[in-house]
C-alpha cells in the first residue's frame, strides 16, 4: 500500500539503525574476506544493492510497503540462500533480523500476511544445514518477535497520529461552533434591540397622544378650581364634577388604547410574521433562508401562532448552530384539517439524532395544541423538521367564511 505521508522521527531512527546494522556487516566481511566465498568486488556490489535498493520504496517522500517487502525479501533473501545453500553457513540468518523489523514497522494489511509466511519459509531453510529443531524454532521466534515489535510500534504511532488529527478536527469544529454561536447571539441581541427600540418609539407616541393630553387637561382644570374654591364654591364643585367625568372618560380611553396595542399584532398574518423572522435571521447570520406559503391562508388562534413562531426560531437556531447550514427552506402549508410548518436545511445531519432541550421544548409546546413534531436527519441531505397542528373543520369553515 503506497503512502504519501512524511517520515516521522521513528522512520529516520530506524533507517539509521538499518544502515548502521549493515555497515557493521560490511566491516565484518572486510575483516573476514574468507566468509564471502566469491570475488570481493562482486560481493560488495551485491551487498550495496541489498542496502540501497529497498530505500527506493521507503524514503521521506514515498512509502510502498508491498514493493519494499518484495525488494527486501528478494535481495536479502538471495543473500541468505547464498550463505545457506552454497557456503553452508548460518551467517546469512543475521541479515534477516533487520528485514523482519523494518518490514513489520511499515507493514499494512497487504503485507501483514505474506511477510511472516516468507520469513517462516526462509527460516525453514536452516534444515539444509542439519540444524537442530530447537535452533530452527529459536530463529523463527526471533524473526517473528522482531516483525511483531515493528508492527506494534507502527500501530502505536498510527493511533497517536489519528488521535492528534481527531483533536485538531475537534478544535476546528469547536472554533466554528463558537463563531456560529457568536453570530447567533449577535442576531438575537440585535433583534431584541430593534424590537425594544421600535416598541419604545411606538409606546412613546401613544403616551404623548393620550395620557399626556389627559393629564394636561386635568392639571389645567384643577388649577382653575383652586382659584374658584374660595370665591365661588358651587362653580368649583361643578368644575370638579366635570373634571372627574373627563378623567373617567380618559381612563377608559387609555384602557382601550392599551388593549388595542396588545391586540394590534393579532391582525398581522402568520405568514407575514414568519417572513419577517426569516428575513431578520438571514440578514444577521448571513444565511440563505427562503420561505413560501402554500394553500389558502386563514386566521389561526394566537396560541398556535406563537407556538409555530417559536418552533421556527428553534429550527433556524439549530440549523445554524449545530448543522452549520448555509441554506434553509421554510414552507408554511394551510389545508382545512391542519397547518404544517416544514424547515429543511443543508447542514450536517445526524443519523441517530436525539431530542435535546430545544427540540423537547418544541415538542411539548406542540402537544399543548395536539400537534406533532417529526425530525428527519441525514448526513448527506441535512435535517428536515416538520410541525403539524390540527385544525377543526368547523373552525376552518367559519374563518374562511368570515374572511
Amino acid at each position: 500500500m503506497n503512502s504519501i505521508r512524511k517520515w516521522m522521527w521513528i522512520d529516520y531512527v530506524l533507517s539509521f539503525v538499518r544502515l548502521f546494522f549493515y555497515a557493521t556487516g560490511i566491516i565484518y566481511f572486510i575483516s573476514n574476506p574468507a566468509e564471502m566465498g566469491m570475488n570481493e568486488t562482486l560481493f560488495f556490489l551485491w551487498f550495496f544493492l541489498c542496502i540501497a535498493a529497498p530505500h527506493l520504496f521507503w524514503n521521506p517522500r514515498y512509502i510502498h510497503d508491498v514493493l519494499f517487502a518484495i525488494t527486501e525479501f528478494i535481495l536479502i533473501g538471495s543473500f541468505y540462500i547464498y550463505f545457506t545453500f552454497f557456503l553452508k553457513t548460518p551467517t546469512g540468518f543475521t541479515l534477516l533480523m533487520m528485514s523482519a523489523l523494518v518490514i513489520g514497522f511499515i507493514a499494512r494489511k497487504h503485507t501483514l500476511i505474506f511477510s511472516p509466511i516468507v520469513l517462516i519459509m526462509l527460516t525453514a531453510c536452516v534444515v539444509y544445514l542439519d540444524g537442530a529443531f530447537v535452533d530452527i524454532l529459536n530463529n523463527l521466534f526471533v524473526l517473528v518477535m522482531l516483525f511483531t515489535f515493528g508492527y506494534m510500534f507502527n500501530q502505536l504511532l498510527s493511533t497517536q497520529s489519528a488521535m492528534k488529527k481527531l483533536l485538531e478536527e475537534n478544535e476546528k469544529q469547536t472554533t466554528i461552533i463558537h463563531t456560529q454561536n457568536k453570530a447567533l447571539e449577535q442576531y438575537v441581541s440585535k433583534v431584541e434591540e430593534l424590537t425594544l427600540e421600535s416598541e419604545r418609539s411606538r409606546i412613546a407616541g401613544e403616551l404623548h397622544d393620550t395620557i399626556g393630553h389627559i393629564f394636561t387637561s386635568v392639571i389645567v382644570g384643577m388649577d382653575a378650581v383652586i382659584y374658584l374654591i374660595d370665591s365661588s364654591p358651587e362653580t368649583a364643585k361643578s368644575r370638579l364634577e366635570k373634571l372627574r367625568s373627563a378623567a373617567k372618560t380618559s381612563l377608559q380611553e387609555v384602557r382601550s388604547q392599551i388593549h388595542n396595542m396588545a391586540r394590534e399584532e393579532e391582525h398581522v398574518s402568520l405568514s407575514t410574521k414568519l417572513k419577517n423572522l426569516t428575513t431578520e435571521f438571514s440578514e444577521y447570520t448571513n444565511t440563505d433562508v427562503s420561505i413560501q406559503t402554500t394553500g389558502q391562508e386563514y386566521p389561526i388562534t394566537r396560541s398556535i401562532s406563537i407556538i409555530l413562531i417559536r418552533c421556527l426560531q428553534e429550527a433556524l437556531t439549530n440549523a445554524k448552530r449545530h448543522g452549520e447550514a448555509n441554506k434553509i427552506i421554510v414552507v408554511l402549508h394551510f389545508n382545512p384539517s391542519e397547518v404544517r410548518l416544514s424547515v429543511h436545511d443543508n447542514g450536517k445531519g445526524q443519523e441517530d439524532l436525539q431530542f435535546g432541550f430545544g427540540l423537547q421544548t418544541m415538542n411539548d409546546r406542540l402537544s399543548l395544541v395536539n400537534g406533532v413534531l417529526t425530525v428527519k436527519s441525514d448526513e448527506r441531505t441535512g435535517t428536515q423538521l416538520t410541525c403539524i397542528v390540527p385544525i377543526k373543520e368547523d373552525v376552518y369553515e367559519n374563518k374562511t367564511n368570515v374572511s
